[in-house]
């Protein structure tokens, strides 16, 4: 199952939309009309424009537990030590790269794929670097992100919830592709420091149900350490 990876590469590639870069306001001289005084700067393009999306609804602070049971399952835990995951059988690791707005990205993509049931599950951590002088936009990089998810699969938004977990902002987006493909992924951001960290979870289902309890369990057990 190759194809369910193009989800989280591309869900990597935030846009220049994201970067707002600050400028100092100018004082106005004697004489001069405060309209000409310099506005601080606006974002440099807009997050690119797939298909259209339903608005995003609120979610508890925290994402539901679930029931599903992993006593049995991988215990996962990241190289830089940032978070932890549980799968269903043994991932492997993958080291990736993905091209952004201000640079290259590396990232190791960690997946497992259930081959009997046709189902994906798969994890990744990245940062996301800024040009100098610029701050992320925490809602404008999770709309690219989830814009070039959906982009990267053909496929159509179907329901998007906004969710925290450690007190970082996120989404949790499901997705309907075609030939049945069904899609659900969560995306937190770390915003602070140079470089923001994006941590994603994602479970791909080649027969269009994502209801199975171990999709929820897998999503539940994506822990952030820092």
């Amino acid at each position: 199952m190759k194809l369910p990876l193009l989800p989280i590469v591309l869900a990597l590639v935030v846009p220049m939309a994201a970067c707002n870069t600050t400028q100092t306001t100018q004082s106005p001289s004697p004489g001069t009309s405060p309209a000409a005084t310099s506005s601080p700067a606006t974002t440099a393009t807009e997050s690119p424009s797939t298909t259209e999306s339903p608005s995003t609804t609120e979610s508890p602070a925290t994402p539901s537990s679930s029931s599903g049971d992993t006593s049995g399952w991988s215990d996962y835990s990241a190289q830089s030590g940032n978070y932890t995951a549980k799968f269903p059988g043994k991932p492997t690791e993958n080291k990736q790269s993905a091209q952004s707005a201000s640079g290259p990205i590396e990232f190791v993509l960690v997946g497992y794929s259930d081959n009997a049931n046709k189902r994906f599950f798969g994890t990744a951590e990245s940062s996301i670097p800024l040009p100098p002088g610029s701050t992320f936009d925490v809602k404008k990089g999770l709309d690219g992100a989830r814009d070039n998810a959906a982009k990267s699969t053909s496929a159509t938004v179907t329901d998007e919830k906004e969710i925290t977990q450690n007190g970082y902002p996120g989404r949790e987006v499901t997705m309907k592709g075609q030939n049945n493909l069904a899609i659900i992924q969560r995306m937190i951001v770390n915003p602070e420091g140079s470089s923001p960290t994006l941590y994603q979870a994602i479970v791909v289902a080649e027969d269009g149900n994502l209801t199975f309890p171990e999709a929820r369990a897998f999503l539940d057990s994506l822990d952030i350490k820092e």
